[in-house]
């Protein structure tokens, strides 16, 4: 049992609000869309991604492979970055595309793991 909190209804009233203004198809479709770009720049960028590709087999998470051991340094400068991700494995990073999620965001981040020696 817990006491109910007002500032999680709160929140989730405003987020359904929101998701009731605009339609489920259309924050599926931004997503896929930025997922793509986080994709597409990975791949120009020589990163490796490990999650499926297609559109129809992806959902908003993105794996990609840092260099050997590199995961941790990744995730690292990422973070210095303003990024937020999981590391997985001393090689892997996980990252979550939301429907809010900035196109200089996507930029930053090929930008870093472009760069994660």
């Amino acid at each position: 049992m817990t006491n109910v909190s007002p500032f999680a209804s709160g929140a989730l009233a405003t987020a359904l609000e929101v998701v009731e203004s605009v339609g489920v198809a259309a924050i599926h479709n931004r997503i896929a869309e930025t997922a793509e770009r986080l994709i597409t720049g990975l791949v120009e960028a020589g990163v490796t991604v490990l999650s499926p590709t297609r559109r129809g087999d992806r959902a908003g998470i993105v794996v990609a492979r840092t260099p050997s051991g590199s995961g941790s340094s990744a995730t690292d400068r990422l973070a210095d970055a303003g990024i937020t991700v999981t590391g997985h494995g001393p090689d892997r990073v996980r990252f979550s595309v939301h429907a809010t999620t900035a196109p200089d965001a996507i930029d930053a981040t090929v930008e870093v793991m472009a760069n994660t020696p």
